[in-house]
C-alpha cells in the first residue's frame, strides 16, 4: 500500500513538472482583466467574500516560469484528487496552464476545461499552494 502510494505521488510529480506556462496571448489577457475587475473598488465586497486579499494592477502579471507553473499543476491536480477521492484518478494533466501572480496569490486557468463558448473557472490559491476559492469569467 504504501507503495502504491509512493508511485502515485511519484507519477503525479512528473506529470506536474512537465506543466509548462502559455506565453501572452487573447486569453491571458482575458485572464488578466477578470483579475484586475476583482480589485477594482466596486467588487471589494465580493473580493471579501472570496477572501481574497487586494492586488494592484502592477502586481498582476502573468507567469513565466516553468517551476511555478508546475507548482500550479500539481495544485489543480491535486484539487481533482481531494474533491473525487473515490473516483479513479487519470493521469497527471500536463496540459499548459495560464498562470497569474496576484500580489503573493496565483490565479490558475487551465484552458483545457469548458468549450471557448462556455465560462471558465480562475482557481486562487495562497502563496503555499492552498486552494483559497474558485470563479468564473
Amino acid at each position: 500500500m504504501l507503495l502504491a502510494g509512493l508511485v502515485a505521488v511519484h507519477s503525479v510529480q512528473v506529470g506536474a513538472q512537465s506543466k509548462t506556462c502559455h506565453a501572452a496571448d487573447n486569453e491571458s489577457a482575458k485572464v488578466i482583466r477578470a483579475v484586475n475587475a476583482l480589485m477594482k473598488p466596486e467588487s471589494a465586497s465580493l473580493r471579501t467574500r472570496l477572501a481574497l486579499p487586494f492586488a494592484s494592477p502592477s502586481q498582476i502579471v502573468l507567469v513565466s516560469d516553468s517551476t511555478i507553473c508546475a507548482q500550479a499543476g500539481q495544485a489543480l491536480d491535486s484539487l481533482a484528487r481531494a474533491w473525487a477521492p473515490s473516483q479513479p484518478q487519470p493521469p497527471a494533466n500536463s496540459n499548459p496552464l495560464y498562470v497569474v501572480q496576484v500580489g503573493s496569490y496565483f490565479a490558475v486557468v487551465d484552458e483545457n476545461g469548458p468549450p471557448p463558448n462556455q465560462s471558465q473557472f480562475i482557481f486562487y490559491f495562497s502563496p503555499l499552494w492552498e486552494f483559497r476559492t474558485m470563479f468564473t469569467f
